[in-house]
C-alpha cells in the first residue's frame, strides 16, 4: 500500500513537471486594456492630476512633484524621455509631439506614457496612434477605451492638441447616425 501511494505521488509530481514544460506561456496581450486614440503626427497633451475625494484623504502628507516622463512602445523599449531640470507641480501640462528621441515621427500603434514622481512612484496611461487616410485634421477619431480614474491617487489625463490650421475644406465625418461634425482643418 505504501509503495502504491509513493508511486502515485511520483507520477503526480512528474506529471505536473511535464505539464509545466510542455505548456507555453500565454501570448502577450495585443493591446492594453484601456487607451485614448490620437492621430499619428498629432500632439498629445497630458498632465498628472489627482481626484480629491471625501472618502479618502488624498491631500495628507507631502505633495508629489513630477520629475520626468517617458514614452514607451507597447511592445517594449523607450521611445522618448524627458528629465525635468526642476520638479514640476501636479497639473503642469506636457506635450509629446509623437516623435522619437531623434525627432522622427513614430509609427502607428500603442504607446505608454509613464510619468515619474518625486516619491519614486510612476503613473502611466496608454495611447493609440492611428494613421490618417485623409490630409485633413479630422475630428472623428477611431474609438478609445477609457481608463477608470482612481478615487484617490494621481492619474494621467490626456487630450488632443488643438488644430491650428485654418479650415479650408468641409469634410466632417459620418457617425453611425449620420451626423455631420463641421469642417476640418487642412486642405
Amino acid at each position: 500500500m505504501k509503495r502504491a501511494l509513493a508511486l502515485m505521488g511520483v507520477v503526480l509530481v512528474l506529471g505536473a513537471v511535464g505539464m509545466a514544460q510542455c505548456c507555453p506561456p500565454p501570448p502577450p496581450p495585443k493591446e492594453p486594456p484601456c487607451y485614448t486614440t490620437f492621430w499619428v503626427g498629432e500632439g498629445v497633451y497630458f498632465k498628472v492630476d489627482q481626484f480629491w475625494s471625501i472618502f479618502c484623504c488624498c491631500c495628507c502628507g507631502p505633495q508629489d512633484l513630477v520629475v520626468g516622463w517617458r514614452i514607451e512602445a507597447f511592445t517594449g523599449g523607450v521611445v522618448y524621455t524627458v528629465t525635468l531640470p526642476a520638479p514640476a507641480d501636479l497639473g503642469t501640462e506636457f506635450l509629446w509631439k509623437g516623435t522619437d528621441a531623434l525627432g522622427n515621427p513614430v509609427a502607428p500603434g500603442f504607446y505608454k506614457i509613464v510619468v515619474s514622481l518625486s516619491s519614486g512612484k510612476t503613473v502611466e496611461t496608454h495611447v493609440k496612434l492611428v494613421a490618417q487616410t485623409s490630409g485633413c485634421c479630422n475630428p472623428c477619431l477611431p474609438i478609445s477605451i477609457p481608463c477608470l480614474t482612481p478615487l484617490c491617487g494621481p492619474y494621467i489625463k490626456v487630450w488632443r492638441a488643438p488644430c491650428t490650421t485654418p479650415c479650408v475644406t468641409p469634410c466632417g465625418c459620418c457617425l453611425p447616425f449620420l451626423f455631420f461634425l463641421g469642417c476640418c482643418c487642412g486642405g
